[in-house]
């Protein structure tokens, strides 16, 4: 399922660019993820990248894996300097598994995922990622992750690949039931403001202005190895760059990207916006 083979290059960012961010990171940034295309613990400078950007900002700093490289220094970084592990999690059904993580060694991961959850499962948020492919195996999953230590659980649809225009009735239905069954939240909650005077407010001015305005679109921005930031996360091709880094700055691009989120060529395949909205 992963889109990596997708994405045109394949190169890691480098310490100048990321303490360019971290410099412009104030108390109105909420996270940033250290993520990729791939596993972002993988790259060469993993522990000083995380450095740099803790001593230049407080803002939080999460990682985004599949504990696919939980080498020794991996796990120092990890204590060091990382605040939330998002953890990538497909099923402890091993042929679930290998039908979401395709490429991943079965065993190899689950020895890390325990190893994770001996010494970090307080600060870690489980992603049930892969779909409807992995109801089937929830259960146990859960179960399994739970006696690891682990307490913190988001069940994510295939929306994040922006491709499914189409919502199924009965497979959100299902889903909503497995997760008050299991206790878990939506991904999708991650964005919800609920009755926030803030929060809808500030959604109603966006559509004003812009008819399609999405929430995940402008949830956040997606800045790639040479400074590029993409008009969404979702765009794995790269095809919609709005600002380099190096030459505007993250609070002007934000709001520049208000007017133009659900409007890029890509969003037509999209159904996030939809899932978000059907949010109880």
């Amino acid at each position: 399922m992963c889109p990596r083979k997708h994405v045109p290059k394949n190169k890691f960012i480098d310490d100048d660019l990321v303490n360019i961010i971290s410099k412009e990171l104030d108390d109105t940034f909420w996270e940033i993820d250290l993520s990729g295309r791939g596993e972002p613990t993988l790259h060469p400078k993993f522990h000083e990248l995380s450095r740099i950007i803790k001593n230049n900002s407080n803002t939080q700093l999460a990682v985004v894996t599949t504990a696919d490289n939980l080498t020794d220094k991996v796990n120092d970084t990890f204590r060091e300097y990382i605040d939330v592990i998002r953890l990538s999690v497909s099923s402890y059904d091993e042929k679930i598994f290998k039908k979401v993580h395709c490429g991943l060694n079965y065993n190899k991961i689950w020895d890390n995922i325990k190893r994770l959850g001996n010494e970090h499962a307080y600060k870690t948020v489980i992603h049930l990622t892969g779909g409807s492919v992995i109801y089937e195996g929830l259960e146990i999953t859960v179960e399994k992750l739970r006696e690891i230590g682990f307490r913190e659980f988001r069940l994510f649809p295939l929306w994040n690949r922006a491709g499914d225009n189409e919502v199924k009735a009965k497979e959100e239905e299902f889903r909503h039931d497995i997760i008050e069954k299991l206790g878990l939240r939506s991904s999708e909650s991650e964005y919800d403001g609920g009755n926030s005077s803030d929060y809808i407010n500030d959604y109603k001015r966006n559509k004003l202005t812009n008819p399609k305005y999405c929430i995940v679109g402008d949830s956040s921005l997606f800045i790639t190895y040479n400074g590029d930031i993409l008009g969404c996360f979702q765009d794995f091709s790269g095809k919609c760059i709005v600002a380099n880094i190096r030459n505007s700055n993250l609070k002007d691009i934000i709001k520049h990207k208000k007017d133009k989120v659900g409007r890029y060529e890509f969003c037509s395949n999209c159904n996030s916006n939809i899932a978000i909205l059907n949010i109880d």
